[in-house]
């Protein structure tokens, strides 16, 4: 298999807009189902700048540094919070021909704020991921302590054996949440990699943006779940 190489921007500074300390990790380049390339990974904020509507590029780059292919896409969450991260998957469509050597992934836009967003206020407790044949099942219990009837949205970023993300799932269909009511939470995702090991779910929103994918606040994130 080729072994192929990613560039990692940690600064980038453009007009009106500076993300500073945005770490690329655990990321690789990977095939879907048609063949199609697909760059998966986590980008990091280690800083004490709060991050808003993040835009990724990414490019499959030929031996010379040619670009072969390029595509943009938000991570999710968009809204990358101090010190925190975000799952982004990089689709390239009809590249199932391309024979890529490297490839270049980085912050393209983005707003930051001079304070952080709220924090959703919300805790889990009891989350654990079971293999459901060719998929899997993450079950857990979200508790609120603000009550919100606006839809929230959800991010799942599965894992392989050596910790790189191998898949990136965005979630829709969220209700809103009531105060010092637990919600029981249960997400069956058909299809899996057979070689994801571990899972982390991010709660997003909520929002009354006609994007259901921004939001005013901080995502919650669990720790990472071994799949059982």
């Amino acid at each position: 298999m080729k072994t192929l190489k990613t560039i990692r921007w940690l600064l980038l500074a453009f007009p009106l807009v500076l993300i500073a300390a945005k770490c690329i990790d655990q990321d690789q380049l990977v095939r879907d189902a048609s063949g199609d390339w697909t760059i998966v990974g986590q980008i990091h904020n280690d800083t004490d700048i709060q991050a808003t509507a993040m835009v990724l590029s990414g490019k499959l780059l030929d031996g010379e540094g040619n670009v072969l292919a390029s595509t943009t896409a938000s991570p999710c969450p968009q809204e990358l919070s101090p010190h925190t991260l975000a799952v982004f998957e990089l689709h390239f469509a009809n590249s199932s021909a391309l024979d890529p050597v490297s490839y270049d992934v980085r912050p393209i836009s983005g707003h930051v704020q001079d304070d952080p967003l709220p924090l959703l206020g919300v805790t889990f407790s009891r989350f654990t991921a079971t293999r459901l044949g060719e998929g899997a099942r993450i079950t857990g219990t979200i508790n609120s302590t603000r009550t919100d009837a606006r839809p929230y949205t959800g991010c799942l970023a599965f894992y392989d054996a050596t910790g790189k993300v191998v898949t990136e799932v965005t979630l829709a269909g969220f209700g809103g949440l009531t105060a010092g009511k637990p919600q029981p939470l249960s997400l069956p995702v058909p299809l899996v990699q057979a070689g994801a090991t571990s899972v982390r779910f991010w709660l997003v929103g909520p929002t009354d943006s006609s994007d259901l994918f921004a939001s005013g606040f901080q995502a919650a994130v669990t720790d990472v779940m071994t799949i059982h």
